[in-house]
């Protein structure tokens, strides 16, 4: 009889059974945050030696004593699928292409399926692999199935593992998905910086569900949206079971494992709204910068400007007579610094929303999203058959961060434009018309001519440039005479800006304060008006698709029968429940117990979509 507690490590199997007796909760083993994977251990996911025991093992069955060593004790079957179920009425297991493996072991020899199946190293033939080429697999298909759901071509993340060991002594092992060749989890697939994770593809919601659905309700769903996309990122999942020691003790549970891993998923939503955003803040500029030009035919301006300078230098202007000023104002901005926000992406602090200024874009991430409501790392470590809702605490949780992205990204362009404002580049020139008096005789010198530039917060400061020219005319004795008390004036002139500037950037500041006001003040209520739209497509969209009474499904960590104990577990896929997951005792049949990493399905579809993703297989194992 065996003793308690022996660990077995299956050759090429990619979990390790550590049997401790006890029924440890199931299915949540995974955390990829810190990669602590409780029951996938990195030493047993490669290679090793078929740890098994010498002395003879007996369980008492209805029928007769039980061998686990002898040869021929029964029969064993696993699979591995990285692709399967149906798309638009595409049944995908007709295509060749995208076969998983499957082995069948009758108690002395395991065969695969397909045939062409590459056998493990080192696995005395009893595991299989078959990866799933994505490029032949799509270049083979004569549908227009690429337009539904697209798969990166590249050899780096084009080829996913299928993976599957079935054994003489009834145990089995599946893996598929960012699987290594020998069944273990790629584990830098899911552990790595999110940019760097390599990602399986993209399922195109909008196609499928204008596909599945009709037209109607699916434009209904998606109003003043145009196209939705599940991006995938890496998957895995696997299963092991040990047939004989289930046998023997009885309790399947204690003697199965199946795990998932997800890398990411995202939903990525296009909607004018969001080019609404640009379009606005683009029209808004081009206003902004009609109204600054405008400034130098604003006769109140000058004015003001001429009397403003001519006050000011009345101290320095000294014994000079002085006539009428006048003044000309060129008022410039640069508003690129604005310009370089309008294609940029902007986010929230979680992260949990990126928006794509430039291509319309808003993409959620669902694993950050779910993950925080689910309190778990991402969409990993969730119990069984756990349904991706967005009720109203994710719907929450979701427009804040919608709202923080797009209240920060207003802000920014705001004070980008009050920023710009405050830099307007300012160049006044103000004529006064001087003369001199010699005993009695008035004598015209001609027009002093002072140019006063800088950015219009250099000027309020004191500062920028200012310089002044008189030339003098034809006064002969005169001008020779009065040309000491003329340089004299001109350098008084010229070191006055600190006294000037103010002035003329104060009658400056009013008068672009009055022109662009309104307008600024117009787009801030615009944006805010947009995205308050734009939050509530977002909600309404995503509630209608992931609700409680939504028509679009996604089930993570997909099992059918899963562990009793596990008290969260949800209810199995529909099409799952015709598969035998019951074990029989006499003679021992364990039952097929299956897990997937997603299950993407749409309720009442009028041509069936249910999109199953990285699904291992393992059992029914008999005793013969």
């Amino acid at each position: 009889r065996r003793g308690a507690g022996p660990v077995r490590a299956h050759v090429g199997g990619p979990l390790v059974n550590a049997h401790d007796g006890s029924r440890a909760r199931r299915g949540a083993s995974i955390a990829v945050a810190g990669l602590a994977l409780t029951s996938i251990v990195a030493t047993g996911l490669v290679g090793g030696s078929t740890a098994a025991w010498t002395d003879s093992e007996w369980v008492e069955t209805a029928s007769a004593g039980l061998d686990c060593t002898a040869p021929g004790l029964g029969t064993s079957t696993a699979a591995g699928t990285m692709l399967g179920g149906e798309l638009l009425g595409l049944d995908l297991a007709t295509i060749v292409e995208l076969d998983g493996v499957r082995v069948d072991n009758d108690g002395t020899d395991a065969a695969p399926t397909p045939a062409s199946a590459d056998p493990v190293p080192a696995s005395d033939a009893e595991a299989w692999r078959h990866p799933l080429e994505v490029s032949a697999a799509f270049d083979a298909i004569n549908l227009p199935l690429d337009d539904v759901l697209v798969l990166p071509l590249d050899t780096a993340t084009g080829v996913y593992h299928q993976y599957a060991r079935a054994s003489d002594d009834l145990g089995s092992a599946a893996a598929a998905g960012a699987v290594t060749d020998t069944g273990g989890i790629v584990l830098d697939a899911f552990s790595g910086p999110q940019e760097d994770r390599p990602k399986f593809g993209t399922l195109e919601l909008g196609t499928v569900l204008t596909g599945a659905t009709g037209e109607a309700l699916s434009d209904a769903v998606t109003a003043n949206l145009t196209d939705l996309r599940l991006e995938l990122g890496a998957l895995a999942g696997v299963a092991q079971l040990d047939g004989c020691g289930a046998a023997w003790s009885d309790d399947i549970y204690a003697e199965l494992q199946r795990d998932y891993a997800i890398a990411g998923l995202d939903l990525d939503v296009d909607s004018p709204l969001v080019g609404s955003l640009v379009t606005s803040v683009q029209s808004t500029l081009t206003a902004l910068e009609g109204a600054v030009a405008a400034l130098s035919g604003d006769a109140g301006l000058t004015n003001a400007l001429a009397s403003g300078v001519l006050g000011s230098l009345s101290g320095v202007l000294g014994a000079l007579g002085v006539g009428t000023p006048s003044a000309t104002v060129a008022v410039t901005v640069d508003f690129s610094v604005v310009d370089a926000l309008l294609d940029d992406t902007i986010s929230d602090d979680e992260g949990i929303v990126e928006i794509d200024l430039a291509t319309g874009t808003i993409g959620v991430d669902l694993a950050a999203l779910l993950g925080e409501q689910y309190g778990t790392d991402g969409l990993n470590g969730l119990d069984p058959n756990t349904e991706l809702l967005i009720n109203e605490a994710v719907l929450t949780a979701l427009t804040d961060a919608v709202s923080a992205a797009l209240a920060g990204w207003v802000a920014d362009v705001v004070s980008a434009i009050e920023s710009a404002l405050d830099l307007v580049q300012v160049s006044v020139a103000v004529t006064v018309p001087v003369s001199v008096t010699v005993v009695v005789t008035t004598v015209n010198l001609g027009n002093l001519v002072i140019n006063i530039d800088g950015s219009l917060d250099e000027l309020l400061a004191g500062s920028g440039t200012i310089d002044a020219s008189l030339g003098l005319g034809s006064c002969g004795l005169v001008c020779a005479a009065v040309s000491t008390i003329v340089n004299g004036v001109l350098t008084g002139v010229e070191g006055s800006i600190a006294a000037l500037g103010p002035v003329v950037g104060g009658l400056v500041q009013t008068a672009l304060s009055t022109a662009t006001g309104p307008l600024v003040a117009a787009l801030e209520s615009t944006l805010s008006t947009t995205s308050a739209a734009l939050i509530g497509v977002l909600g309404g969209t995503l509630g209608g698709l992931f609700g409680t009474d939504g028509i679009l499904s996604v089930l993570v960590n997909a099992q059918n029968d899963p562990d009793p104990a596990v008290l969260g577990a949800g209810a199995e896929p529909p099409s799952w429940a015709s598969i035998p997951g019951a074990p029989s005792s006499a003679p021992f049949d364990s039952g097929r117990y299956d897990v997937a990493a997603l299950v993407i399905g749409v309720v009442g579809a009028i041509n069936a979509v249910e999109v199953v993703l990285a699904r291992a297989s393992v059992g029914g194992n008999e005793i013969d």
